[in-house]
This record gives C-alpha cells, sequence and structure tokens, in this order.
C-alpha cells in the first residue's frame, strides 16, 4: 500500500507511506568537500527478489543478497527474507550444493554479501560425462592390448610346436 500525503510546506512535497519491508540506499552529494545534498532510493523486498529470482546459475541454481546485518533479503523462497543467513546456510547439504559469497559496499561502510547456490549435480554433469567417457575408452584400450599380448604370446609358444 502507498500513500501519498501532501503538505502545504514548500520544503516537504510528499511523503511516501509503503506497508511492506524495504531497504533503502543513500549516498551523500559532496562537491569541493562541501555538502551540497543527499541521493537515495527505496527497494521493497519484493522488487529486490523478482530481480534475484530470474538468476539461475546451471538452470536450477538461485542467488540471494544478505544486508550488513547477515538478514537475507530477495531470497526467491519469501519466507526466508529477513531471517538469518547463518541459521539458513547450516541448513543447506554441503553434499548437494556449493555456496559461493561474494561481499560487496554499496555506500563504501557497510558490507553487503551475494551468494550463488547451485546444485553439485548440475556443476559436475559435464565432468562426470567426461569421465565415464574416459573410462569406456581406457577399458576399450586396455582389452585390445590384453589381445594383442595374447595373441602374440601364443603364437611365441606355438610357433615350436607347430615346427
Amino acid at each position: 500500500m502507498v500513500e501519498t500525503i501532501f503538505d502545504d510546506n514548500p520544503e516537504y512535497i510528499c511523503v511516501w507511506m509503503i506497508a511492506e519491508p524495504i531497504t533503502s540506499v543513500t549516498v551523500s552529494i559532496m562537491k569541493n568537500n562541501k555538502f551540497q545534498g543527499i541521493i537515495g532510493i527505496d527497494l521493497t523486498l519484493d522488487y529486490i527478489k523478482d530481480v534475484l529470482s530470474k538468476i539461475k546459475p546451471y538452470e536450477n541454481g538461485f542467488v540471494f543478497i544478505t544486508s550488513q546485518d547477515n538478514k537475507i533479503i530477495g531470497h526467491h523462497h519469501e519466507n526466508l527474507n529477513l531471517t538469518d543467513v547463518n541459521s539458513y546456510l547450516s541448513n543447506l547439504s554441503e553434499s548437494d550444493y556449493i555456496v559461493k559469497q561474494y561481499p560487496f559496499t554499496i555506500t563504501g561502510n557497510e558490507e553487503w554479501k551475494f551468494y550463488v547456490v547451485v546444485p553439485k549435480s548440475k556443476v559436475f554433469a559435464e565432468l562426470n560425462k567426461i569421465r565415464f567417457i574416459f573410462i569406456i575408452v581406457s577399458t576399450i584400450i586396455v582389452l585390445e592390448i590384453s589381445y594383442i599380448v595374447s595373441f602374440t604370446i601364443g603364437r611365441i609358444v606355438t610357433k615350436p610346436i607347430n615346427n
């Protein structure tokens, strides 16, 4: 719900009241080390979630970000938003997922983190195919070498008997 309130005071034109969780980013505008103003943007968690949910690494993976206080923001499962990332990550199976975090700063003084979570089965799928092909080719080569060695030894052993 968004509501606009107008005021006769020219310093305050309108106030936005949003009845859902948001994150705000503000930056001071400085010129010659003198404060000129401030610029900011408010992003709803739904907007962040919608943007991040479109990112699908390895088709089945997902991404999310955390705020400087380790709260999840923009997870594709809405019930996880604003929960502690450490408790969430402790529930992910290390044998099933690869989790990478990339710290970043927005205004330079707080560290947020961008997480990428991908299933190991997808990451290693190509490697598993290559390994399977290697095993098949190796087996064929070993069998061929065994046949050649057996045939050669057989010829060497049976040649004196045939003469």
